[in-house]
C-alpha cells in the first residue's frame, strides 16, 4: 500500500515536472513564433520598399545611342508577337488573356526574388497596334539591335499569332530590318498554364504542306526590310530535328526551289539547337545553328 505522504510527494513532482516541460515548451514557441514573425516582417517591410529600389540587374535608359561600324557583329533580337489577344487563347485561357497576366501575377516566393518583373518604359503594351513598335525599334536600334527575328506561327496552312508582323508588313514607316524564325513545334497550354502536355494546335509537317508553305514565306522575303544574305532570306527554323531528316531535307529543298523561282539565289536556312540537337548540318541542307535555350522539349516526333 502506498502511503499518503507517498503519494503527495509523487503528485508534487508530477505538478513541477509538467510546469518545467511546459515552460520549456512556451519558450521553445515564443522564440519559434518570434522568429517566424521576424521574417514575415523582413518580408513585407522588402515588399514595400521593392517598389522604390532599382534592382540591381537595372539598366536605365540612356541618353546616347551605341555607335555601330562595320566591323562591329550585327545584333538582331527574336520578337516574341504573343502580347495581345486572340480567339484561341479566349477559349482556352478565358477571354482576354494575353502573355501580360503571367507576367504580372508572378509574386516573390522568398525576400530578394524580384518578381514581378514589370515593363517600364513602353509599359504593357498591345501589339495588335502598331504603335508599340515605333517606339520598340526606337529603343532596340539605340542600345544596338540591328533587326527583329519575328516568331512565326504556321501550322500546316493556318497561321496563328501573326497581326503584328502583319501590322509591321503594311507599315513601311517602321523601319527595321527583320526575319523569320519558324516555330515549328506544337502548340501547347505551355505559355498559358504551364501545361506542356496538352496540344492546342499540331503541327503536321507532311510533304503536301511544303509548297504552300514556302510560297507563303516568299511575300515577306520580298520585302526591302527583310534580312538577307548575299541575296538569301534569312530563315530560322526552330526545331530542324521535329521530323526525320529526310522529310526536313525535302522541305528545305523546296523552300530553296520556290526561293530561286522567284528570284532569290536560295534561302540563308539555319537551325537551332533546342531539344539537345547535336550533329552536323550538312545533310539537312542548312547553314547552321543558332544557339537556343538548351532545353529538352518534351514532345517527340510524330
Amino acid at each position: 500500500m502506498i502511503t499518503t505522504d507517498i503519494k503527495r510527494i509523487i503528485n508534487i513532482i508530477y505538478i513541477y515536472s509538467l510546469r518545467y516541460i511546459t515552460k520549456k515548451i512556451n519558450v521553445f514557441k515564443w522564440k519559434w513564433l518570434n522568429s517566424s514573425n521576424n521574417q514575415k516582417l523582413k518580408y513585407t517591410s522588402w515588399i514595400l520598399e521593392r517598389s522604390y529600389n532599382k534592382s540591381n540587374n537595372f539598366v536605365p535608359l540612356s541618353e546616347n545611342s551605341i555607335i555601330l561600324n562595320k566591323e562591329m557583329p550585327k545584333l538582331v533580337a527574336f520578337y516574341l508577337p504573343q502580347y495581345y489577344e486572340t480567339d484561341i487563347n479566349n477559349i482556352n485561357f478565358g477571354r482576354g488573356f494575353t502573355e501580360w497576366y503571367n507576367v504580372s501575377k508572378a509574386i516573390p516566393q522568398y525576400t530578394g526574388h524580384n518578381q514581378p518583373q514589370l515593363p517600364i518604359d513602353v509599359g504593357f503594351y498591345n501589339l495588335a497596334h502598331d504603335d508599340v513598335m515605333y517606339r520598340q525599334i526606337e529603343l532596340a536600334k539605340q542600345y544596338g539591335i540591328q533587326g527583329f527575328c519575328f516568331y512565326y506561327y504556321w501550322f500546316s496552312g493556318v497561321k496563328q499569332l501573326d497581326k503584328p508582323i502583319e501590322n509591321f508588313m503594311n507599315n513601311k514607316s517602321l523601319n527595321m530590318p527583320f526575319c523569320f524564325m519558324w516555330a515549328n513545334a506544337p502548340w501547347s497550354r505551355e505559355w498559358g498554364d504551364g501545361n506542356i502536355k496538352q496540344i492546342l494546335i499540331k503541327q503536321e509537317i507532311l510533304p503536301e504542306y511544303d509548297e504552300l508553305f514556302a510560297k507563303d514565306l516568299i511575300r515577306y522575303f520580298k520585302d526591302n526590310r527583310y534580312i538577307k544574305i548575299n541575296n538569301k532570306p534569312v530563315l530560322i527554323i526552330f526545331r530542324v530535328k521535329a521530323v526525320e531528316t529526310d522529310r526536313m531535307r525535302s522541305l528545305i529543298d523546296k523552300i530553296q526551289e520556290i526561293a530561286k523561282n522567284s528570284g532569290f539565289d536560295g534561302v540563308y536556312v539555319l537551325g537551332t539547337n533546342a531539344g539537345y540537337f547535336h550533329g552536323g548540318t550538312e545533310d539537312l541542307g542548312i547553314e547552321g545553328i543558332v544557339e537556343f535555350g538548351r532545353r529538352r522539349l518534351h514532345f517527340r516526333r510524330p
